[in-house]
């Protein structure tokens, strides 16, 4: 495991949404020191609900600069103008930010780190930031997202993966899609937080104990990707099924055709996320089938796994690799709906354990540690090419 590094990394809100990077560098930071340069954003924001409220947010971290909830990260919120259409911008958020890290790694008296990235627009600073190593986590095809400069993203997107000395990508598909592009691209599947989701004590939220059961229930931040008519026209169909969404999903979603077993609970601390999934029946991946979604491995399918919650998902490429036995796939509204009447019949507790035995196998803790040996394997390549070209040089004198 790597040790004793000093890393920088460019990435999401820390303890936002918890995502891979998140998760692998938290284990990281038992043995290594962090500094965590929150969000630098990927697309301008639009009116909206969501991105004033999110844009407020983001105003309190640059001027509050909150400490992190975990004392091996250090985590910071540089200010940033959100306007990445304009290269003008660019320019100025380039002085801001790489001004504003460098002097915070010098407090910290890091030198040149590790420099990991999982947002595309971040390689913007790799030439402002002094590294040693150069570490792209290409967590989604993001060029696809909604609402991005699809321009933008692929410049970004060719000058990260060609200029990064190794990167990730956590689906199957994706890797196939972007390994040209890159030096070196390793497929490193989502993990799951086993202890966190298999709590001996999670008593189930009061709001849980009044939705009657059977409950089919979805956790996310990928509101966009949710095929709402799906959800609909299945809730309509299982009149007897409670259909529970968590996460960023607005109440008049499903407008004045909402089911009345829909129930909207809104967004949920990552912290009480299990107290929820324990109190399903059944977990739903139910995303459009779209050229985004094409290359997605949702994390929350480990999640429901640990929680040893049968799956029921649309046939995603990364979600079809774990087989019938863990997870019912169906791409037709008939299909999901059987699965879903399938799924409650045929589950025991042989079949939980079996789950939460899988999910075991595939920890955080096991990723970070592919992660951490595929970075030193590097870095013990770059240094041995330093030192022959060093020795040829020597031997030229």
């Amino acid at each position: 495991m790597l040790r004793d590094a000093d890393i920088v990394v460019f990435g999401t809100d820390y303890g936002r949404h918890p995502d891979c990077v998140q998760r692998i560098i938290t284990v990281l930071a038992e043995s290594n020191r962090v500094l965590w340069v929150n969000s630098v954003g990927k697309r301008t924001p639009r009116f909206s609900r969501y991105d004033l409220k999110r844009g407020m947010t983001k105003i309190l971290d640059v001027l509050t600069q909150p400490r992190s909830a975990n004392p091996g990260i250090v985590a910071v919120s540089p200010a940033v103008l959100p306007l990445y259409r304009s290269r003008l911008c660019w320019g100025l958020n380039k002085r801001i930010v790489g001004g504003f890290v460098r002097r915070k790694m010098q407090s910290l008296g890091f030198q040149k780190p590790i420099v990991v990235m999982s947002v595309p627009t971040a390689i913007e600073y790799a030439d402002v930031v002094p590294h040693r190593l150069l570490v792209a986590c290409y967590m989604d095809n993001y060029v696809e997202m909604p609402f991005v400069n699809r321009v933008l993203m692929q410049e970004m997107e060719r000058k990260l993966l060609s200029g990064a000395d190794v990167s990730f990508v956590p689906s199957e598909n994706l890797w196939r899609k972007k390994r040209a592009l890159a030096r070196r691209m390793i497929h490193l599947p989502h993990g799951v937080d086993v202890d966190h989701f298999q709590a001996a004590d999670l008593p189930a939220p009061p709001e849980m104990k009044k939705i009657p059961r059977p409950v089919a229930g979805y956790v996310g931040a990928m509101h966009a990707c949710l095929d709402m008519d799906l959800i609909r026209h299945a809730a309509k169909a299982l009149s007897g099924y409670s259909f529970v969404l968590i996460g960023n999903i607005e109440q008049g979603a499903f407008g004045a055709d909402k089911p009345e077993n829909i129930f909207i609970l809104g967004q949920k601390p990552y912290e009480r996320v299990p107290e929820y999934t324990n109190a399903f029946d059944v977990g739903l991946i139910p995303y459009t089938m779209d050229a985004f979604t094409k290359y997605v491995n949702p994390a929350k399918l480990l999640e429901y796994l640990a929680c040893g919650l049968p799956v029921i998902s649309r046939p995603l490429h990364d979600v079809l690799r774990y087989g019938d036995r863990l997870v019912h796939t169906a791409e037709s509204v008939e299909g999901f709906i059987s699965a879903i009447e399938r799924a409650v019949q045929e589950d025991s507790p042989s079949l939980r354990e079996e789950r939460k035995q899988f999910a075991r196998e595939n920890s955080w803790r096991a990723r970070a540690e592919t992660f951490s040996r595929e970075v030193l394997r590097v870095l013990h390549a770059k240094r041995d090419r330093a030192r022959s070209a060093c020795s040829r040089e020597g031997s030229r004198a």
